[in-house]
């Protein structure tokens, strides 16, 4: 089954541009008018689009995790999303629950958009410094995959 179209991404993606001549003391592989309409949009919508490409055959009938994100560019805004029985949701922030959440991953929009748009995978983003996982982070990697490009569950 492949992911669902994401609109709002689709307008995000027309924004994408490669630095001109390679390599550049601004790493950043996204032009500034993409960033400021990823910064234009709410943490919400870019998680509740990214749970579209869940795919439930990868995380088999078993699977059954909570990992909270927290958005720092947000003043800490926190969202969870939740995997069980076959689904993913997207949750309010999983920190008072009585489960609480596997692993809480801290990233802000910007870094977020890169794992979206297929800059980079979210393992690459956590190795590169871009983003921090708190807690488990085997369960971390193991959700990751579960989402989008098969190389997150490397």
């Amino acid at each position: 089954m492949r992911p669902m179209p994401r609109p709002l991404f689709a307008l995000l993606l027309a924004g994408l541009a490669a630095v001109p001549g390679g390599a550049s003391a601004d790493t950043r592989r996204v032009d500034d008018a993409t960033v400021a309409r990823v910064a234009d949009t709410p943490a919400r919508t870019l998680l509740s689009d990214w749970i579209a490409g869940f795919d439930a055959a990868r995380a088999g009938p078993a699977a059954d995790a909570v990992v909270r994100f927290l958005f720092l560019d947000l003043a800490g805004e926190a969202w969870g999303v939740q995997v069980r029985d076959g689904r993913a949701q997207l949750v309010p922030d999983p920190r008072g629950t009585a489960r609480g959440a596997d692993a809480t991953v801290l990233i802000d929009r910007y870094t977020w958009a890169l794992v979206l748009t297929g800059e980079n995978t979210s393992v690459e983003t956590v190795e590169q410094g871009m983003a921090t996982i708190r807690g488990d982070r085997d369960a971390a990697r193991r959700f990751f995959g579960w989402f989008g490009r098969a190389a997150d569950a490397r």
